[in-house]
């Protein structure tokens, strides 16, 4: 479902379907603290379904923890700078041609990580790769359907050396071995240090499409429960709203169900990839 489709259910549940009662700031409001809860009990039911990899670039050893982060995992010298992408389009075949504003430097069949690729974003994944040119490369198996916006980083899939975590009480400001946090940020224990770092951590969920397909019923339950208004049992629809009510709230006691179980990999091992992808999105 889209998110209009998953609004137009909502209003239909709690029997405003013209939205004169709910305005479209309550819905989001709703959508957004479902997105959040509900991730965060799939976050604990299977952290791997979230987990992330990116680069995170900075001018000095001090960097940014991702928007997203749930839960940092492991932090790793990228011994370079991430390659900055400022285009993807069809390479005249179907697949996803990146160009970068820079010398890539990656070889044909060369493993590559891009993320942040706005529009384009099914370039955000790890792809072996054909190179073009100098500052331009395809995606092997890639299709492309979506218009490049903005954005995008790209880095090669390499034997990283992981930087450890070291206490705050213990930096000597001259080892590039170990990090810590400093309230919100990376802190790398090397004043010199200036290479990007790569980062896994477990997301956030923040997005519907962060939320397989099965479980956006879910999302409708919790919105009709938190919106819903049941009139006095002497009004004449008291009983519909109810009958509404009690369906919702059965649509969302399935869902906690499938979200404290959630877990892909349970899939039946007779399904292809294709099959158990396609179950999930």
């Amino acid at each position: 479902m889209t998110e209009d489709e998953i609004k137009e259910l909502i209003l239909r549940g709690i029997r405003d379907p013209g939205g004169r009662r709910v305005d479209e700031d309550q819905l989001e409001l709703v959508l957004d603290e479902s997105y959040n809860y509900l991730g965060l009990r799939m976050v604990a039911a299977n952290p791997e379904y979230f987990a992330e990899r990116k680069s995170i670039a900075s001018e000095t050893h001090i960097f940014s923890i991702p928007s997203d982060n749930h839960k940092l995992l492991r932090i790793w010298d990228l011994e370079t700078n991430a390659a900055t992408i400022s285009g993807a389009a069809d390479n005249g075949s179907g697949l996803i041609k990146i160009t970068t504003d820079a010398v890539h430097g990656f070889s044909d069949d060369e493993v590559i990580t891009i993320h942040d690729v706005a529009g384009t974003i099914e370039a955000n994944d790890t792809w072996k790769i054909t190179v073009v040119d100098t500052t331009n490369f395809t995606l092997n198996g890639s299709a492309f359907t979506n218009a490049w916006t903005s954005g995008g980083k790209a880095f090669k899939e390499d034997d990283f050396d992981e930087i450890l975590r070291t206490s705050l009480t213990d930096p000597n400001t001259d080892d590039n071995s170990h990090w810590f946090m400093r309230k919100d940020y990376i802190v790398v224990d090397d004043l010199d240090f200036t290479y990007d770092i790569v980062v896994d951590y477990t997301k956030i969920p923040t997005a519907l499409t962060d939320f397989p397909a099965k479980l956006h019923f879910a999302i409708v339950g919790w919105g009709v429960l938190e919106l819903i208004e049941i009139p006095p049992k002497d009004e004449a629809n008291h009983d519909d709203f109810m009958v509404s009510y009690r369906h919702h709230l059965e649509m969302w006691n399935r869902g906690k169900y499938e979200i404290n179980n959630f877990d892909p990999s349970a899939e039946s091992r007779n399904l292809s990839d294709v099959s158990r992808i396609k179950r999930w999105i």
